[in-house]
């Protein structure tokens, strides 16, 4: 794409690739998203500061790797004059308004240059790449086992026995977009493989709940809008399905109970009249009675999703959250979570909470 080298040409500019990420399966309010917009941002702003010839524009070029596990910007000017340094560092002056820009977008991006303009054009690229897995197969991504096309199945399943068969649109599509979010590289517990065990729980006890497939779809929402550094993700989350589901077909009664599940994972604490929402508290929950190996597994990827955290900060966030739940007359409703999950959890969550102590 090529924009005129001015602010609104940047601002353009973001704006599309914000729009172009979400149409490939980032959306809007995801890491990936809000980072490559921040990046092409100050790219483009630092295109219109030192790159800009009158009547000449600013390309920028935006590339999925076909393995997903790469986004590429780049931003190509027509001023040579001022060549950026390929590892920039903060200006001297510490109250400088400029220099900063190349700064923010080397700590986000993967790796960073600076070329001279190609065939002995004037001008230079600057490139910026955001490696998104750690491995093209997608194993490095905590995911590397579960399998999309039956998660797909599983999706459009929920959502045709809440909607009726052929009750509206094309299901893979909303399923690629929350599949993309599960996806996203900020998640360490919070992924494909906790959405499966999920779901596999909710199967376990559908019976205690009036509405099954409803409890499925609250389970693929309920932690689509996840970032770790934000408090509101299950509003976020309850906010999207409201926007989704009805687009996709579903009543306005059923999308509102999906909605009030998703919002109920706050807390973890159903009504005793409440079904749908013991099942599924009770099936995100069940982490919490795992063997002692997968136990640790879960609290290694809970303590790196919050790895900005400071660690005495952690453990006094950790520890508030695992009083709260053991302080809770049942960690389990439903009679299966009850008789099966409620014993090995209490005893995991304690062992944990002593840990922290120490």
């Amino acid at each position: 794409m090529r924009f005129t080298s001015t602010p609104r040409g940047a601002r353009l500019a973001r704006r599309l690739v914000s729009h172009r990420l979400d149409a490939w399966g980032f959306p809007y309010e995801s890491e990936v998203n809000e980072t490559v917009t921040l990046i092409v941002a100050e790219l483009g702003a630092n295109a219109v500061t030192h790159g800009r010839v009158p009547g000449r524009d600013f390309r920028l070029d935006l590339t999925l790797a076909a393995t997903r596990e790469l986004i590429s910007i780049e931003v190509t000017d027509t001023n040579d004059d001022r060549m950026p340094p390929a590892r920039p560092s903060l200006p001297s002056d510490p109250v400088a308004e400029t220099g900063r820009g190349l700064c923010l977008v080397a700590r986000l991006a993967s790796r960073l240059s600076v070329e001279p303009g190609r065939g002995g054009r004037p001008g230079k690229t600057v490139r910026a790449e955001l490696v998104l897995f750690s491995r093209p197969d997608g194993s490095g991504d905590n995911d590397g086992m579960v399998d999309l096309d039956t998660l797909r199945v599983r999706w459009t399943r929920a959502l045709e026995g809440a909607r009726g068969p052929g009750g509206g649109p094309d299901p893979v599509p909303y399923a690629d977009n929350l599949l993309g979010r599960w996806r996203e590289p900020q998640r360490h517990y919070h992924t494909l493989t906790h959405l499966t065990a999920v779901l596999d729980r909710v199967d376990v006890l559908e019976e205690y709940a009036d509405d099954p497939d409803v409890v499925r779809l609250a389970a693929w929402f309920h932690d689509a809008v996840y970032l770790p550094d934000r408090s509101e993700n299950e509003e976020r989350s309850a906010r999207l399905a409201e926007r989704a589901l009805p687009e996709a077909g579903v009543s306005a009664e059923r999308t509102a109970e999906v909605a009030r599940l998703v919002r109920l994972t706050v807390g973890h604490d159903p009504a005793d009249d409440d079904r749908n929402g013991q099942v599924l508290c009770d099936a995100d929950l069940a982490i919490l009675a795992a063997s002692p190996s997968a136990y640790a597994a879960y609290t290694a990827g809970v303590r790196e999703e919050y790895h900005f955290i400071p660690s005495g900060a952690f453990r006094e966030g950790r520890a508030a959250i695992l009083r709260r739940l053991l302080a809770l007359p049942r960690l389990f409703r439903t009679p299966y979570g009850a008789e099966h999950w409620e014993a090995t959890a209490r005893y995991n969550v304690t062992s944990e909470l002593e840990m922290l102590s120490l």
